[in-house]
């Protein structure tokens, strides 16, 4: 459920502007079933773009995990602490 209010978060951030304008949608129930539309249409895109990344042979599994921590970025959720591995394995290279 956490990943899902992250979703609903970056989706209204992206389209607050409309939303007040009146142009998205109107009445609070309208709003929350857009939300929770764009959140599985985005949702089922991301997955999407995972599989992409999975089947790319060219990747190493350390780049493929890179991949799908910034698609989920890309959505709205923070990625954790994995994604600041880079930077220590830069470190260990030093």
């Amino acid at each position: 459920m956490e990943l899902f209010n992250e979703m609903i978060t970056h989706i209204l951030l992206k389209y607050t502007h409309s939303l007040l304008l009146g142009k998205f949608y109107r009445k609070e129930k309208e709003i929350l079933r857009g939300a929770k539309a764009a959140v599985e249409l985005e949702s089922y895109e991301a997955l999407k773009m995972i599989k992409t990344v999975i089947e790319d042979e060219k990747l190493t599994d350390f780049e493929c995990i890179e991949e799908i921590v910034c698609i989920f970025e890309e959505i709205g959720s923070d990625g954790g602490k994995r994604h600041y591995f880079n930077s220590v394995d830069d470190n260990a290279k030093s």
